[in-house]
């Protein structure tokens, strides 16, 4: 997560990342982000900027929102809490003109599986794409 924070997953669409916190602890106990992926990327070659992106990547929506983290910790898992990051991610991409959100995660990881497609996720197409969730 902290290549994430750092930028080295792209830029951060800050607007789409939250964290959720309980009130009887100083740790997170969900949290979201949101980078975005480069206008030229695809599965066979990475998703990396092979440039530095500019500085007005993300207002300018220079590529793809993607979601790069979501967890929830096991304490509050199975109570919507990962449903309700997402929403709250889905809002703030919304605002700033967005419609697609992308996703990626490991066959095999049954429960992200499960979790994407509770949530809205469609497999794209061709093997080696990903999954995306069309925002409202």
């Amino acid at each position: 997560m902290h290549k994430t924070c750092t930028g080295d997953d792209g830029p951060l669409i800050e607007a789409a990342c939250f964290k959720a916190f309980d009130r009887r602890l100083e740790d997170p106990v969900g949290a979201i982000l949101v980078t975005l992926l480069p206008p030229d990327g695809d599965a066979w070659h990475g998703y990396r900027w092979r440039q530095p992106p500019p500085p007005d990547a993300v207002p300018r929506r220079l590529g793809q929102p993607h979601l790069t983290w979501i967890f929830v910790a096991r304490a509050v898992a199975r109570n919507g809490l990962g449903g309700a990051l997402l929403a709250a991610a889905a809002g703030g991409l919304l605002q700033l003109g967005y419609r697609k959100l992308l996703s990626t995660f490991l066959l095999g990881n049954e429960s992200s599986t499960l979790w994407h497609w509770r949530n809205g996720f469609r497999l794209l197409p061709q093997y080696g794409d990903l999954s995306d969730l069309p925002l409202q």
